[in-house]
Order: C-alpha cells, then sequence, then structure tokens
C-alpha cells in the first residue's frame, strides 16, 4: 500500500491537492475527518440503530482496504495518540485488528481476514503542531510511516494566478493588492503577532464574493471573513492596517449592541457603521459624563449610558465607548464603539470628563499612598509597552488548561452506542447515544497555571545598563508580567524572584499575592533596581533556577488541589562565561524536575554572540534570545500555548 503525509496551514489546499490528484488518477475516495473525540472504534466500524437493532457497518477505512480505493484521512493532528497509533500499525505492520474480530493483514486469507488491496492509498492530511491548531504532532509521533510533504501557501505570483481562475472580472491590481495583503497577515501570524494563519482560502472566499456581487465593493467581502476578529478592536484595526498599506479600504472596528426585548430575546446590532452603508444605529445619544451607577450583581452592560463598568456605551466610566470620564474593567468582555462615533462627543463634554478624571486620580493615588510624581513615573515606564500588555493578555486570555475535563455525556441521540443502554433502543428509545464532551462538573481551568519567574538582579544588570539597556529590559519584562496577570488570579498563580551575588532567591512577588495596585508595581521595580546597584559581583542564577522549580512544584504537587501545571521562566543577561559557568549545567539544571515542570530561559542582553550560544546548549525549545520588550509577548504566548496538552 502507498501512504502519504500532507501537513500544513488550514486553508493551502491540501484537500484540493488530493482531489485533484484521485481525479487525474482516476481513484475511487473514502473520507474520514477525526477530532479530538475520535476513538479507535469510530475509526474502523460504526455503529447504527436500524429497525430496533443495532447494525455495525464497515468504516470507510474498512471500505477503502477492502475495495483497493484512496482513503483521505483529514485533520489527524486533532485525534487521540492512541488514534494515531492505529494508523500506524495499519500503514507500517499492515495489520489492524476490528472491533467485530476481523483483522486486517497485508498478506493473509481466511476467515475473519481481510486482505489489504494492493491498489490502497491512505493520504492524511494534519495541519502543523503547536499554535494556534492545538493539536498533536503527527509528524514526530509517526511520520516516519509516511511519504511526508509540507504544503506551504503559493507564492506571491502563483497565488494572484489562482485567484484569477476564481474571479476573472476582478482587476488584475485589486488581486494583486489583495495577495499581497493576505500575503502579510500570514507573515504576521508566523511571528506570533495574530494567531489566525489567514491562508488562500481566506483570500480565494474574498475574490469569489467579488466575482459573484461586484456592486457591494470590497469592504463587504472583506468583511465576510474579518468580522469575527471585529469583537476584538485593537486586533481588528491591526488587520485594517494591513489592508490600508496596500491600498484596499477596510473601516475601523465596530461595536455590538446588544439588548433584550420584553419578549426576553437577545437582539444583536451593529453600531458605528458608516451613514453610506444605510445604518443608523448608534451607540446612545451623548449627555453629561458621570462615573455611572455601581451595579453589585456584576452584570455585563452593553451599550448603556448609566452602569459603571459597561462597554461600548456613552458617557459613565468603563471600556470601549464614548465620552465617559475614565476606564473601568469589571472583568466583561469589551465591545469597541467607531471613531465615528466617538467624536462626536463635543468639546465641553471631553473636559468635564477629564475634570472627573483628575478629581477620582486624586483619590485613587491618595486610597494608594502614592504620589502624583510617582504615578507619573510610572506611568511614563507603562506607555513603551502598552500595546506588548494587551498582546499578552490576549494570548492569556485564550490559554486553555492542560487537564480540561471530558467525558461520556449520555442520553444524547447522535454519537455512538451506549452500551447500557442496548434494551431501550429495542424498545424504541432514541436516546440512546453517547458523546465525548467537556463535564460541567469540571469545565475550563480547574487549578491556576503556576509559574515562577526568576529575574536576573545581579551587578552587571546595573553596569551594562548604559550600554544596551538590560536593566530597563528586565525592568519592562517584569511590568509586563504584573500589569499582564492582572485580574487573571484564577486562572494563573505566579510569582516574581530575583537572584543577585547576594542571593539565590530575593522575593518581589509571592504565589497568591500580586501586587494590587500600581504603587505596589512601581515599589517591586524600585527594589529590583537598589538590589542590582548595590549587591556584590557574583552569579546565582544555577541555584536560583533549581530553587525555583522546588518552590514552583511545591509539596503535594500532582495532588487534585494544586496546579493545572508548573512553568519556570528565567529572565537574565547572559553572562554565565564570566563566572566559569558552562551553559550545560544551566540546560541539567532545567531538566531537572522530577514532576514535570517545564523550565525555560529567557536572555535579554549578550556580548557578542554569547546568547545564542548558550540556548544552543539548553534542552531544545527551553532557551529563547530576546534583545526586545516586544519580543516578550511572543515568547511567552510560546511557552505558555506549547503546554496546552
Amino acid at each position: 500500500e502507498r501512504s502519504f503525509l500532507l501537513l500544513g496551514n488550514q486553508g493551502v489546499g491540501k484537500n484540493k491537492i488530493v482531489d485533484r490528484i484521485c481525479q487525474i488518477a482516476n481513484f475511487e475516495r473514502e473520507y474520514i475527518q477525526l477530532h479530538r473525540d475520535s476513538t479507535i472504534g469510530q475509526l474502523t466500524l460504526s455503529p447504527s440503530l436500524e429497525d430496533g437493532r443495532i447494525v455495525w457497518k464497515d468504516s470507510p477505512l474498512v471500505r477503502a482496504v477492502m475495495e483497493g480505493r484512496s482513503l483521505v484521512i483529514d485533520e489527524a493532528d486533532k485525534a487521540p495518540l492512541d488514534v494515531v497509533c492505529v494508523l500506524k500499525s495499519l500503514v507500517e505492520d499492515g495489520e489492524l485488528l476490528l472491533a467485530d474480530g476481523r483483522r486486517i493483514l497485508r498478506d493473509g486469507c481466511g476467515e475473519g481476514i481481510i486482505p489489504i488491496h494492493p491498489d490502497f492509498t491512505v493520504w492524511v492530511l494534519a495541519n502543523r503542531p503547536g499554535w494556534p491548531f492545538h493539536g498533536n504532532d503527527f509528524f514526530k509521533e509517526v511520520g516516519d510511516c509516511f511519504s511526508s510533504h509540507v504544503i506551504p501557501n503559493p507564492d506571491r505570483a502563483s497565488e494572484v494566478d489562482l485567484l484569477r481562475k476564481y474571479a476573472p472580472t476582478v482587476e488584475t491590481s485589486t488581486l494583486q493588492k489583495i495577495a499581497a495583503s493576505f500575503s502579510e497577515l500570514r507573515e504576521m501570524s508566523d511571528r506570533g503577532d495574530i494567531s489566525y494563519p489567514y491562508s488562500t482560502r481566506e483570500a480565494v472566499s474574498v475574490v469569489k464574493h467579488l466575482e459573484a456581487h461586484p456592486e457591494e465593493g470590497i469592504e463587504s467581502a472583506l468583511r465576510n471573513i474579518l468580522d469575527i476578529d471585529s469583537f476584538d478592536s485593537r486586533l481588528f484595526s491591526r488587520i485594517g492596517d494591513v489592508f490600508r498599506r496596500n491600498g484596499l479600504s477596510l473601516p475601523y472596528s465596530f461595536v455590538e449592541l446588544v439588548t433584550i426585548n420584553n419578549d426576553g430575546e437577545l437582539s444583536i446590532e451593529y453600531v458605528g457603521k458608516r451613514e453610506a452603508e444605510g445604518v443608523s444605529n448608534s451607540p446612545p445619544d451623548l449627555g453629561s459624563p458621570k462615573v455611572g451607577k455601581w451595579d453589585d450583581a456584576n452584570d455585563p452592560h452593553v451599550g448603556g449610558n448609566q452602569w459603571a463598568g459597561g462597554t461600548g456605551g456613552s458617557d459613565t466610566a468603563g471600556l470601549g465607548g464614548r465620552g465617559g470620564p475614565y476606564r473601568l474593567d469589571r472583568g466583561h468582555k469589551v465591545h469597541q464603539v467607531s471613531d465615528e462615533a466617538k467624536s462626536m462627543v463635543s468639546k465641553e463634554a471631553a473636559e468635564a470628563a477629564r475634570e472627573i478624571a483628575r478629581k477620582a486620580l486624586q483619590e485613587r493615588l491618595a486610597e494608594i499612598g502614592m504620589s502624583e510624581t510617582e504615578f507619573s513615573m510610572y506611568d511614563t515606564f507603562m506607555e513603551s509597552i502598552k500595546a506588548d500588555i494587551a498582546d499578552l493578555r490576549g494570548t492569556l486570555n485564550l490559554v486553555e488548561s492542560k487537564k480540561s475535563e471530558r467525558d461520556w455525556i449520555k442520553r444524547q441521540n447522535h454519537g455512538e452506542i451506549d452500551d447500557s443502554r442496548l434494551v431501550d433502543g429495542v424498545a424504541g428509545d432514541k436516546y440512546v447515544y453517547k458523546r465525548r464532551g467537556e463535564s460541567r462538573a469540571g469545565g475550563g481551568l480547574r487549578h491556576p497555571k503556576r509559574l515562577r519567574f526568576v529575574m536576573d538582579c545581579s551587578g552587571s544588570m546595573y553596569r551594562f545598563n548604559g550600554h544596551d539597556e538590560r536593566l530597563n529590559r528586565c525592568l519592562e519584562a517584569t511590568t509586563l508580567v504584573m500589569e499582564s496577570f492582572d485580574g487573571m488570579e484564577r486562572r494563573f498563580d505566579y510569582s516574581i524572584v530575583g537572584h543577585s551575588g547576594d542571593s539565590k532567591c530575593i522575593p518581589f512577588v509571592e504565589f497568591g499575592h500580586p501586587p494590587k495596585n500600581p504603587k505596589d508595581r512601581l515599589r517591586i521595580l524600585q527594589r529590583m533596581v537598589a538590589h542590582s546597584q548595590f549587591c556584590i559581583s557574583g552569579d546565582n542564577t544555577l541555584p536560583a533556577m533549581a530553587q525555583a522549580i522546588v518552590d514552583v512544584e511545591g509539596p503535594g504537587f500532582g495532588e487534585e488541589n494544586n496546579a493545572d501545571e508548573c512553568i519556570v521562566i528565567g529572565v537574565s543577561d547572559a553572562n554565565l562565561a564570566r563566572y566559569g559557568i558552562h551553559p550545560r549545567e544551566l540546560g541539567k539544571i532545567m531538566k531537572s524536575s522530577a514532576n514535570g515542570a517545564k523550565v525555560y530561559c529567557v536572555f535579554i542582553a549578550s556580548f557578542g554572540a554569547e546568547a545564542e550560544s548558550i540556548t544552543r546548549e539548553l534542552p531544545i525549545g527551553q532557551g529563547f534570545v530576546c534583545m526586545q520588550t516586544s519580543d516578550l509577548p511572543r515568547v511567552l504566548r510560546h511557552i505558555l500555548t506549547s503546554q496546552i496538552g
């Protein structure tokens, strides 16, 4: 038999390629799509209930084996590893035992034996592992059994030619702009700046719409695939900038106005769209700015003008609205009004809002004991990394549990036959199936992820800050962590320690006690600078990392009431050679966890190529060189998302 593996991002045309090959070669095709709850039984046999009887039918895999057809297995990276191993047994060993007792054999005959037809061909399609697909590493597990091929997106010229086939009447210049825009979006995805890897599939969708409905224009065609990202105003604005740079018009994001009518039904309208599109609805009329009423129940308020902490409304303190005095986040999804809607706020109302904000700031500073000078200092320091904080917070919101609870949900009208309800099925009950799904008792993160950040506060950070701003980057990295994880205590439990020539463990943030306000965060930064300025020379990187592994796991790690997973991240300059420390010593410590804690090192400064040399000696994928603070969200995204199992 012949076996092929096609690896590539979604939407690059893997299915199209296989279909075309089957068409040219006149192959009959069987198709099966896997998912995270696929089982070995589903892969080989398909039970169904017919006239009160359970009938087992051959699956597409078995039919392809028997008849010599091409079997296309799609989304193979989504399947559990035990299902993947079944494919390996079939392809490599030419043997597979079915649930009904029959056996597939490459060379065999006799009762209960299904010989593999000489024309049987396997085509396995899989996305690449890791972010954002979160699938298994299919190539790592069974790639050696297949003839493997990587399917990239087409080059620019080829993509334009492809788009022209789908939209022959659309101007070539427009096709070129579309291809250039999607190419740039893919580059952003590869860098980790956006999560979704916009592919040729989306570009084809746009031009097909233009071909079929030329009167609607490019904006309408783009919205068909981009509207899902309009709920994140910052992401949508970034995507829109790409299209505008390439000469295509795309409006800024708009907000959904959610209301509940008298019948209790949810109504969703879009606000902030341009009048030229025939949409005149808008956020609530503007009035006088105010803080708004406080909702003790903390219900989400969208598009209103009465409640503090709402989103997408008018006049009140909240997020994403217009005319309010200041930002107030109560933990709800943000709905962003358009720039056009914001421009309607009068100068008088804007000044009144600023005055309310100034008074609120004075009250807040007095409450936390922070002077205006200190606040200004922290705010200035924060200004350069606000975008990075927003990026990392977006990533943290997407991180899932490594130990998410999935169980069999019974009494379903579709899925697998539930053996415990066979009698009910014979009696005519339709709800005799079961399927895998999230357990109601424990979906999501049952326990927080536990992270220990180990920051370098040694004398070299202060000494060479004037040379390459390494201490500034360390402080920015610390601020990035504290601000990004703020309010996410139920999902992430983190601590921050430092090390210097004086100590292997200088506590800055304890587990379960994150800094509560800007004053607390500023004090931590000031302490870090002081330790770096006044500590003795020396390096405690190795004992600091070893201690961090012990502390992050804690006593009783792995028991029911402990962390979802444990991660240690060291942030340091690459200054090991000066103290006679070989990188392999650090690598050995990074692999020393007895309980599976993952350990990483991020180097933010280097003399020459020492940082790159160190990372080459560390465990693969656990060392990073990050010379710009703006790269840190990307590194942390890789670290956090690579843990999703």
